[in-house]
C-alpha cells in the first residue's frame, strides 16, 4: 500500500463508510477506488481529492493528512529545471536504491533534509 492508500483506507473506515458507498458518492467505480487504496493506482487528481474530502466530511487536519499522503505517493516526480549535475547524479543514484534503503540510511537522509538544517 502507498501512504495515500493507507490514509484513505484509515479515514474511510473511521467514518464507517464502505468502499462501494464512497465510490458512489464521488462518482468512481468501486474497483478503481479499491485499486487506489491498495496502491495499484496512483492517487486521484485534485478534483477527485476534493470530492473525497467533502464526501468523507474531513476536518482540516484530516484533509491535510490526506493531501500530504497523496503528495508522498506520487509515482512520477518532476525534477526541477536548473539543478546541478551533482544533484542529477544524486537522484539517478538514489532511484535504483528505493525499496532497499535501511532505516538508518533513511533517517540520516531525513535529518539532512529537515528545514532547520537549511
Amino acid at each position: 500500500m502507498t501512504p495515500f492508500g493507507i490514509a484513505l483506507n484509515t479515514l474511510r473506515r473511521s467514518k464507517n463508510i464502505d468502499q462501494k458507498a464512497l465510490a458512489q458518492m464521488i462518482g468512481m467505480h468501486h474497483c478503481h477506488l479499491s485499486s487506489i487504496e491498495n496502491g495499484r493506482k496512483s492517487p486521484p487528481k485534485s478534483e477527485t481529492l476534493s470530492r473525497l474530502c467533502y464526501s468523507l466530511r474531513l476536518s482540516d487536519a484530516e484533509t491535510e493528512y490526506l493531501l500530504d499522503a497523496a503528495k508522498a505517493s506520487r509515482k512520477t516526480i518532476k525534477i526541477p529545471d536548473g539543478i546541478s549535475l551533482d544533484e542529477y547524479k544524486f537522484v539517478a543514484d538514489l532511484i535504483p536504491r528505493l525499496g532497499s534503503l535501511t532505516n538508518e540510511e533513511l533517517e540520516a537522509m531525513n535529518n539532512i533534509l529537515k528545514p532547520e538544517n537549511h
